[in-house]
């Protein structure tokens, strides 16, 4: 049996492999290089760099251990990474910088079973992911990421002291805004009640007139309240 070949893609591979003839890489928007029993990529290298159009990208059965090679990919909505050999959380952060990705594929990769959160953590740092693994990613997971990572950072953002203040603010600034809402509403619920008790317990033409102004009184408070 024929001993394995381990390849550092280039470019000129990428043509001779697939009989590209098209002089403009940047033209090209899907790619399909998977490994075979006799040859497997082993490093991306430079080799993706002039097909930044590039939208489907399949790179399964590799030996792959960094995808450092796809950042520059910013209109990427397909990745397939299935059976390869990624170690880490730390090694598909390049990941969050494609905003255009919609579908991932992890599958069979050493960080699958050394980081049983992976997928929580992937769906809350890349909001518009829709696929991961081949299983579609709901709106109910989405929230329970959101949640689970509100508090309890992933472990590629623990490094960072400033984003950990930057998320915490804006949880606690949508939490404060939930707060708010909630108080206004009572209030308004109350000063309701106060006037048709009012209303009920003080008869005559003028009841009207007097309402008025004990819901003008009632807002007053709410105003300063609010404050």
């Amino acid at each position: 049996m024929a001993a394995e070949c381990l390849t550092t893609i280039t470019e000129p591979w990428i043509r001779e492999r697939l009989q590209l003839k098209h002089p403009c890489l940047g033209d090209v928007r899907s790619l399909s290089l998977p490994g075979t029993s006799e040859e497997k990529i082993r490093s991306l290298g430079n080799a993706l760099n002039n097909f930044v159009r590039l939208k489907s990208l399949d790179l399964s059965c590799n030996v792959l251990v960094s995808i450092e090679g796809v950042k520059h990919l910013k209109v990427l909505e397909r990745l397939i990474l299935y059976y390869n050999d990624i170690p880490s959380l730390e090694e598909v952060k390049v990941l969050f910088e494609l905003p255009a990705l919609r579908e991932v594929d992890l599958r069979l990769n050493p960080l699958t079973k050394r980081y049983p959160k992976y997928r929580p953590c992937l769906v809350h740092a890349m909001p518009n992911l829709r696929k991961l693994d081949g299983c579609s990613v709901r709106d109910t997971e989405r929230k329970a990421a959101i949640l689970q990572f509100s508090s309890d950072l992933p472990p590629l953002q623990k490094s960072s002291s400033l984003t950990q203040v930057a998320d915490q603010r804006s949880s606690d600034q949508r939490l404060a805004s939930v707060d708010r809402l909630t108080k206004r509403r009572s209030l308004l619920t109350d000063s309701d009640d106060i006037v048709l008790n009012f209303i009920a317990t003080n008869p005559g033409e003028r009841r009207a007139t007097q309402a008025n102004f004990v819901l003008k009184e009632v807002k007053g408070k709410m105003s300063k309240s609010e404050r």
